[in-house]
């Protein structure tokens, strides 16, 4: 008993130091939606401290099986982006891709990468630093023929460029190449 009581005493003296040091606990909150007449999760956000969103959850119909997860980072951008179908497996969405990680600086766009339900990349996308898109990268099976596999075309002075599965360029479009 006395040896409990140590351990309680202990705890909320650190607990009260903690506070007085300037020491902080970084606690965040979660709020929830819910289907429509059910108590059953549709969607949950979590905040940190500062009550910046940082990940949003969507829940298929059962309330805990992932439908798609994004993720933001501290200044609200989505870094993060994965679809699931009713399995749990990689799903692709109506644009094509199962998942999206994304880089930033200073709130611009530096790099976006897609992947496919099968994990695999299938396309990148490269900023210049005022986050201008300059280069798209496409890749595909081994041999393929990019103008059959994507509908990739350049949008202004862009270059899109078409690898392989291995790494293998095999074409590009649009653009002038630099040197």
């Amino acid at each position: 008993m006395k040896f409990h009581i140590l351990i309680v005493f202990i705890t909320l003296f650190a607990l009260v130091m903690g506070v007085e040091s300037g020491l902080s606990v970084n606690v965040g909150y979660d709020e929830y939606d819910y289907w429509e007449g059910t108590r059953t999760i549709r969607v949950c956000r979590k905040y940190d401290s500062e009550g910046r969103l940082r990940q949003k959850i969507f829940y298929w119909g059962d309330g805990s099986t992932l439908q798609q997860d994004q993720k933001f980072d501290a200044n609200g951008n989505k870094v993060e982006e994965v679809h699931y179908n009713a399995s749990g497996a990689l799903q692709a969405n109506v644009d094509g891709w199962a998942a999206m990680r994304a880089r930033y600086n200073d709130d611009k766009p530096v790099l976006e990468s897609f992947y496919g339900d099968d994990g695999h990349i299938m396309e990148r996308k490269i900023y210049s630093r005022s986050g201008k898109l300059i280069a798209r990268q496409m890749m595909g099976d081994k041999d393929f023929d990019p103008y059959e596999q994507f509908e990739a075309r350049p949008i202004s002075n862009e270059r899109v460029l078409y690898y392989d599965r291995s790494g293998q360029l095999k074409g590009a479009a649009g653009g002038t190449q630099k040197k």
